[in-house]
C-alpha cells in the first residue's frame, strides 16, 4: 500500500513538475504564424501578436499574448481596426485531457475596436448577417436573413463545441466612423463581466460604460436558450438621467426570432433624450423636465410595431402610434395626439444647478487609435450627422388645444417627415386669437452643417389688436384705427447660430415692407437688414396730442421756472445717462443696415426717397449712404463713420449736404413758431464735413443761398452743449440790403452800401462767443478788430474794439421808421422794453413845420443788452458834418447809453462830446458838447455855401432833450452854452458880394475900407463874434451878440426857435473912433448909434434899419483922399455893406443898368448908417 502511495506520489509530483516546468522550455515564439493562421482562419482577419506569449498551466492553464492588433483595410483612417494590451484565456485542464475546450474565462485588457465605413469599399469588420438562400420547399420564403455563424450553430446543435464560462472586458473602447457622412461616435471606458451557468443554461451581463459623456450602467438576462420555444429576456439601461426597461420574450431563435414585450422609459431631464439630434444646449433649459414612457411592441427581424404609446411630460399626456420596417432602408412612422398641450409650462426655463466640472482624464498615449479618435471628434460636435441617411420616418403631432402666453391657440398640427438625411415639416399650423392663423413648412437637412431649418411661414391676423394684447404688446399710443389687419409672408432659414429671413412681405393698414434680415446667434450677435418700404403716413399713428404743434417739446431748450435747480439737473444727468446706456447697446452688437423708404408722411410733409445704408462693427458706425428729400422741403444726404460709440464717440470724414427752400418750413415742421428775429432765408446750399471727437469736432461747412456765401471752419466742443470752440468765418454777398433782406432783418438803409466781405475767428466758451481778427468790408468801408458776445447772465454782454478807415453814417440811417433794429438776441425770458411814452409831460406838442420829422427812433434793442464799444475810425460822417481821426468809447449799461468819450477833428477844430442816452425814459438825451478852431471856410464847404466867410469858430455847449422822434428833440432841446469866432472876414471876390447881406456884408466892407486907410491885417486878426447863449424847449436866447471889429463893432439880443425854424434879432450899429469917424464927424462930434433889426425865418430873415440925420457940410480935408481911393463902383459895393432893407437876406444883386451916378460923401454915409 505504502509503495502504491508512494508511486501515485511520484507520478503526480513528477507530472507537477512537468506541468510547472515545461513551458519555461517551450519557446513559444515560434507558434505566433500558426497562432495567427488559426485566427485568421476564424475571424478572416490576420491577427499580429506583437508582442510576448506567456502560458502557465499551474493553477489554471492560461495563455497570455501581450500587444496583438487586427490591421484596418487600406484607405482608414486608422491602421488597425482593433487593438488590445492583453488577451488572457483560462482553460479548464481535465476536460482538455479528454478533448475538451472549456474555457473558463476570457479577459480582454483595454481594447480599442475602429469600426469604420469607407468610401466605394466594404466596413472594415465582417458582417455578422450574411444572405443565404434556402431551399425551394423551404417553409420559410428565400433570401431570408439568419444567423450564419457557424460556433452558434454548432452550440445548439453538435455536441463539438467550445464553452466560454465568461468573458470580461476592461477599459474597453468602440468607435464608429463613417467617411462618407462624416458620422463619428465613441463609446469607452466600457467594463463588462457576461456569465453563463452552463451548457443551455441562462446567461446574463452587467457593466457600464461612457457615452457622449453621459455615464450608462446595463444588465441584461437571457433564459436558457432552447430552440422551438420562447426565451425570456430583459434589457436595462440606466443612469443619473434617465433609465430604460425592456422585457418580454424572444421566439423562433432559429429560423426568423421575433421579440414581444414592453418597453418603459423614465427621465428626470427629457433633453437628455433628445441629444443626439438637438444636442444638449439647445434644449436643457426648456426641457429639464421628468418624463415617462411606456408602450407594447412587437419586434422582428425586419419590424416593429407598437399599437398603445403612452408619454407623460409632467402633466401633459400623448397618446400614439409606432411603425418601423427595416430593410436596405428603414421606414418609422409615429403618430401623437393630445387633447392639449401647456406650452407655457414646457417653454419656461428650468433652472438647473451647474455641475462641477470633472477632473479631465490624462490622455492615454499607449494606443494610437485614441489620438485618431481625439482628431476625428470636436468639442462641438454636430448630433445631426448620427441621424442615419438609410431611415426614412414621419411624425404626425396634433393638439385639439395649446395654451401659450395665457391664450389658446386651436387645431395645431405638425406633420413632419424624415428622408434622404433631411426633416421635412409638412404642416406646422394653428388658429390663434384675433382670427389669426399661422402656416409653416420647411426642411431640416441634417446632412449640412450650415442649414439648420430652410421653410416658409404664413400668418395672417384680422385683429393685430387681439394679438398685441395676447403678448403683452403695447400699442395704446396708436390710434384704434390703425394697426388693424397683418399680413405677413417670408421665407426663413435657420442655420448654425444664425436666422435668415428672406422674400419677406409684411402688409399692414395701406403700407406694405419687403425685404430680408439676417441675425447671426454668437458671442457677438450681428444683424443685417435690407428692407423697402412702399408708403406709410406716420401722422395717422401718432397721437394728436404728439402731431400739434403748440405743445412745446422736452428738448425745445425752455426752462421750467417751476422745476428746483436740482431737478432739472437730475433730468440733465439722466438724459445724459440714457444716452450713454443706448450707445453701450450698440457696442453689444454688429450690423449692416439698408433701409429704403419710398414716401413717408409726418406732421404733413411727404418725405420721399428716403434711403440709409449703413455698418455697426465693433461699436463704430459707418454711415455709406443716407438720402432724402421733402422732408420740411429739405434734400439732403449724408455719409461718414461714428467710432467708439461706447467711449468717447469719434467722427471721421462725415459729409453733410442739404439743400433747403425756405427756414420758416423748417420751423413749422418742429411744431415751433418762427421768431421774429429769425432768418427767413430761402434756397439755402449747405454742405459740411466734421471730424474728431464729440469734445473737439472739427468743422469744415459751407452755406450759399443766392449771392449769399458763408464758410465755418474749425473746431467745436459739444460735452455739455457747445462749450468750446475755434471757428474761422468768411462771409460774401453782393449786397448789404439784399443780404438784411435774405435775413428778414426789418432795417434798410436808404443807401445801398454795397456788397459784404468777412472774415473772423469765432472762439466759442460756454455761453461766450468772442470774435476776433475781424476783417471785413462792407462797400468802401472797411472794419476791423475784436467783438464778444457774452449770454452768461441775465443781459447780454457786448464789448467791441473796432477800428474803421472812413464812416458815412447817413448811408446807414434807415430808409423808412425805424432807425434801429429790433433783433433780439437774448433769452426769451427777458421783457421787451415798452414803447416810449410819447405823451409825457416833459414833451410840448407845438405846431410845427414840416421841417421834423415824426417818425420814431426806435433804440428798444439796446435797452435789452450791456455793451462797452470803442472806434476808431478815420473819419465819420453825419449829414455834413465830418469828423475825422475819431476815437469813441460807448457803454450800455440798463437801458443807458454813456458817451464816455467822443473826440476827433471837425471843420480843422478839436471836437469833444460826452452824454448819455436814456432808452427807458423816452430817449432821454444829455450832450456835453465843445469844438476849438473849426474853420468857417470848410463849414460852408460842407454846407455847399461860397468859401467867403473866413475865421475860426469855438463852440461849448450843454444840452438836454428827449429824441423819441427828430420832432420831439426839437422841442426839448434845454441848456447852455457859448459861441465865439476870431479872426472873421469876407472874401474880397466880387462874384460873391451881391449875395453877402447883414452882418457879413458889414464886415468884409468895413474890414476892406480899414485896409484902404491903412489898417491891413491887424485890422482882420482884431475882428470877432462873441455870444453866450440858453436854450429851454428849443427856444434858444442870444443875451450879448458882440460883432467886434477893428472900424467898429455891433452889440445886439436875439431869439431863435428851432420848432418855428424863424429868428427875431435887435440890435445896434456903433462905429468905432477910427478913421471913418473922423471922416464923417464934424469938429470932433461922434456919430449916434445906428439900431436895426433881423427877423422872420430863418432860412429868409428880413432886416430892418433906423436911418440918422447926418450933416456932411464941413467934412474934413482927408474926404477928398477918401473919395479918390475909393475904388469904381464903390458906390454898389457900399451899398451892399448895408443890404436893401426893402427885400430879403440874399436875394441876387439887380442887373447892372444905365451907368449910376458918382458916389458922394452923402451917399456913402447914408448907405453905413442902413445896418
Amino acid at each position: 500500500m505504502r509503495k502504491i502511495f508512494s508511486l501515485f506520489s511520484g507520478v503526480a509530483f513528477l507530472l507537477g513538475a512537468i506541468l510547472f516546468f515545461a513551458p519555461n522550455f517551450i519557446n513559444l515564439e515560434n507558434y505566433k504564424q500558426d497562432i495567427s493562421a488559426k485566427a485568421q482562419k476564424f475571424i478572416g482577419r490576420e491577427l499580429n501578436i506583437n508582442g510576448n506569449i506567456e502560458l502557465s498551466v499551474l493553477p489554471v492553464p492560461t495563455f497570455t499574448a501581450v500587444d496583438v492588433s487586427i490591421p484596418n483595410l487600406d484607405g482608414g483612417k486608422s491602421l488597425r481596426m482593433a487593438s488590445f494590451n492583453s488577451i488572457e484565456v483560462r482553460v479548464s485542464l481535465f476536460p482538455l485531457l479528454i478533448g475538451k475546450v472549456q474555457i473558463l474565462g476570457i479577459k480582454l485588457v483595454k481594447p480599442v475596436v475602429f469600426l469604420e465605413g469607407l468610401p466605394g469599399k466594404p466596413k472594415s469588420w465582417p458582417p455578422l448577417i450574411t444572405e443565404q438562400k434556402r431551399p425551394q420547399d423551404s417553409s420559410t420564403s428565400t433570401n431570408k436573413k439568419s444567423f450564419s455563424n457557424e460556433g452558434l450553430e454548432r452550440g445548439v446543435e453538435s455536441e463539438d463545441r467550445i464553452t466560454i464560462a465568461n468573458l470580461t472586458i476592461e477599459q474597453g473602447t468602440i468607435i464608429f466612423s463613417n467617411q462618407q457622412t462624416g458620422h463619428f461616435q465613441k463609446i469607452k471606458n466600457i467594463n463588462t463581466s457576461i456569465e453563463t451557468e452552463g451548457e443551455d443554461h441562462p446567461f446574463n451581463g452587467f457593466g457600464n460604460f461612457t457615452f457622449d459623456e453621459i455615464d450608462l450602467g446595463f444588465s441584461f438576462r437571457i433564459g436558457k436558450l432552447s430552440i422551438g420555444s420562447a426565451i425570456p429576456a430583459a434589457l436595462e439601461l440606466k443612469s443619473d438621467l434617465a433609465k430604460l426597461q425592456i422585457t418580454g420574450q424572444i421566439a423562433d431563435l432559429k429560423s426568423s426570432p421575433k421579440f414581444n414585450g414592453t418597453v418603459n422609459v423614465e427621465s428626470q431631464k427629457v433633453s437628455r433624450l433628445l441629444f443626439p439630434v438637438f444636442g444638449d444646449t439647445i434644449l436643457k433649459d426648456f426641457l429639464a423636465r421628468p418624463m415617462t414612457a411606456k408602450a407594447t411592441f412587437f419586434a422582428s427581424m425586419d419590424s416593429l410595431v407598437s399599437e398603445n404609446i403612452e408619454i407623460a411630460l409632467e402633466k401633459e399626456r400623448f397618446r400614439g402610434t409606432l411603425s418601423i420596417k427595416m430593410g436596405k432602408t428603414t421606414n418609422a412612422s409615429l403618430n401623437l395626439a393630445t387633447r392639449q398641450l401647456n406650452l407655457d409650462a414646457i417653454l419656461n426655463p428650468v433652472k438647473v444647478p451647474p455641475k462641477s466640472p470633472e477632473p479631465k482624464r490624462p490622455k492615454s498615449t499607449e494606443n494610437s487609435l485614441n489620438d485618431v479618435s481625439e482628431n476625428l471628434s470636436s468639442s462641438d460636435a454636430d448630433y445631426r450627422k448620427n441621424v442615419p441617411h438609410n431611415l426614412n420616418a414621419s411624425l404626425s403631432l396634433t393638439a385639439d388645444t395649446i395654451k401659450y402666453r395665457g391664450g389658446l391657440i386651436r387645431r395645431g398640427r405638425i406633420n413632419a417627415e424624415l428622408s434622404n438625411g433631411e426633416i421635412i415639416i409638412n404642416q406646422l399650423s394653428g388658429e390663434g386669437p384675433g382670427a389669426t392663423t399661422v402656416d409653416a413648412f420647411g426642411f431640416f437637412p441634417l446632412n449640412s452643417s450650415k442649414v439648420f431649418f430652410d421653410g416658409n411661414i404664413d400668418v395672417q391676423s384680422s385683429d393685430l389688436r387681439a394679438v398685441s394684447d395676447w403678448l403683452d404688446l403695447n400699442i395704446d399710443t396708436i390710434p384704434r384705427d390703425r394697426l388693424r389687419k397683418l399680413s405677413f409672408k417670408s421665407k426663413v432659414a435657420i442655420a448654425k447660430k444664425q436666422l435668415r429671413i428672406s422674400k419677406m412681405e409684411l402688409l399692414f393698414d395701406s403700407s406694405k415692407i419687403t425685404g430680408a434680415i439676417v441675425a447671426a446667434i454668437r458671442k457677438r450677435p450681428s444683424l443685417g437688414v435690407s428692407i423697402n418700404l412702399d408708403k406709410i403716413n406716420l401722422d395717422a399713428y401718432l397721437q394728436k396730442n404728439i402731431r400739434a404743434t403748440n405743445i412745446p417739446r422736452e428738448d425745445s431748450g425752455e426752462a421750467n421756472l417751476n422745476q428746483r435747480p436740482d431737478e432739472r439737473t437730475n433730468k440733465k444727468s439722466k438724459k445724459t445717462s440714457d444716452l450713454h446706456t443706448t450707445l453701450a447697446i450698440l457696442d453689444q452688437f454688429d450690423a449692416n443696415i439698408k433701409i429704403y423708404a419710398r414716401q413717408v408722411v409726418l406732421q404733413q410733409e411727404n418725405i420721399r426717397n428716403i434711403f440709409f445704408d449703413g455698418m455697426l462693427h465693433n461699436g463704430n458706425l459707418v454711415v455709406r449712404d443716407i438720402k432724402f428729400k421733402g422732408l420740411a422741403g429739405v434734400k439732403g444726404k449724408a455719409k461718414g463713420t461714428l467710432e467708439n460709440l461706447v467711449g468717447i464717440p469719434r467722427v471721421k470724414n462725415f459729409t453733410f449736404s442739404a439743400k433747403v427752400p425756405s427756414t420758416s418750413k423748417i420751423y413749422k415742421y418742429l411744431g415751433k413758431k418762427l421768431p421774429h428775429h429769425a432768418p427767413k432765408v430761402r434756397n439755402i446750399s449747405f454742405k459740411a464735413v466734421v471730424n474728431g471727437t464729440i469734445g473737439r469736432l472739427h468743422i469744415d461747412s459751407e452755406l450759399s443761398s443766392g449771392s449769399l456765401n458763408m464758410k465755418l471752419g474749425g473746431n467745436l466742443g459739444f460735452l455739455n452743449g457747445v462749450n468750446a470752440g475755434d471757428i474761422s468765418i468768411k462771409l460774401r454777398h453782393a449786397s448789404f440790403q439784399k443780404m438784411l433782406r435774405l435775413f428778414s432783418i426789418p432795417y434798410k438803409p436808404k443807401t445801398d452800401l454795397g456788397p459784404v466781405r468777412l472774415r473772423a475767428i469765432l472762439r466759442i466758451k460756454p455761453k461766450t462767443f468772442l470774435f476776433s481778427l475781424i476783417d471785413a468790408n462792407l462797400g468802401k468801408l472797411r472794419l476791423s478788430g475784436d467783438f464778444d458776445l457774452n449770454l452768461t447772465q441775465l443781459r447780454p454782454q457786448i464789448r467791441a474794439r473796432i477800428t474803421a478807415n472812413d464812416i458815412i453814417l447817413d448811408d446807414f440811417f434807415p430808409a423808412a421808421r425805424s432807425a434801429g433794429v429790433d433783433l433780439k438776441i437774448i433769452p426769451a425770458s427777458l421783457t421787451k422794453s415798452s414803447r416810449p411814452n410819447n405823451s409825457s409831460k416833459q414833451l410840448v406838442h407845438v405846431a410845427l413845420s414840416k421841417r421834423w420829422s415824426k417818425d420814431l427812433i426806435d433804440f428798444s434793442i439796446l435797452s435789452r443788452l450791456d455793451a462797452n464799444i470803442a472806434l476808431k475810425s478815420d473819419s465819420l460822417a453825419a449829414g455834413t458834418y465830418q469828423f475825422s481821426n475819431v476815437e469813441t468809447n460807448l457803454k450800455i449799461k440798463n437801458g443807458i447809453m454813456y458817451i464816455e468819450k467822443f473826440f476827433g477833428s471837425l471843420f480843422g477844430g478839436k471836437f469833444d462830446t460826452v452824454g448819455s442816452l436814456d432808452i427807458l425814459n423816452a430817449n432821454k438825451l444829455q450832450l456835453k458838447t465843445s469844438i476849438t478852431g473849426a474853420d468857417l471856410r470848410l463849414i460852408q464847404k460842407a454846407f455847399q455855401k461860397p468859401q467867403s466867410i473866413l475865421g475860426e469858430i469855438s463852440w461849448s455847449s450843454v444840452f438836454t432833450g428827449q429824441m423819441p422822434t427828430v420832432f420831439d428833440l426839437a422841442s426839448s432841446i434845454t441848456g447852455t452854452g457859448r459861441l465865439k469866432i476870431n479872426k472873421l472876414n469876407i472874401s474880397d471876390s466880387r462874384k460873391h458880394i451881391s449875395r453877402l447881406a447883414g452882418l457879413t456884408s458889414l464886415i468884409a466892407e468895413i474890414n476892406k475900407i480899414g485896409s484902404i486907410l491903412g489898417g491891413g491885417k491887424k485890422a482882420i486878426e482884431d475882428t470877432g463874434f462873441n455870444s453866450t447863449f440858453s436854450a429851454k424847449k428849443g427856444k434858444f436866447h442870444f443875451p450879448d451878440i458882440l460883432l467886434q471889429t477893428h472900424w467898429g463893432a455891433a452889440q445886439a439880443s436875439a431869439r431863435l426857435s428851432l420848432p418855428d425854424w424863424k429868428i427875431d434879432l435887435t440890435g445896434r450899429l456903433k462905429i468905432s473912433e477910427n478913421a471913418i469917424a473922423l471922416l464923417l464927424s464934424k469938429k470932433g462930434r461922434q456919430i449916434p448909434d445906428v439900431p436895426f433889426q433881423i427877423y422872420g425865418s430863418l432860412d429868409n430873415p428880413r432886416l430892418k434899419v433906423k436911418k440918422a440925420r447926418i450933416s456932411v457940410e464941413n467934412l474934413p480935408l482927408k474926404a477928398d483922399k477918401l473919395l479918390r481911393k475909393i475904388p469904381k463902383g464903390a458906390g454898389k459895393l457900399l451899398d451892399g455893406l448895408f443890404g436893401s432893407h426893402q427885400g430879403k437876406f440874399g436875394s441876387p444883386p439887380e442887373k447892372e443898368g444905365p451907368q449910376q451916378k458918382p458916389l458922394t460923401p452923402k451917399t456913402l454915409i447914408e448907405n453905413l448908417l442902413k445896418f
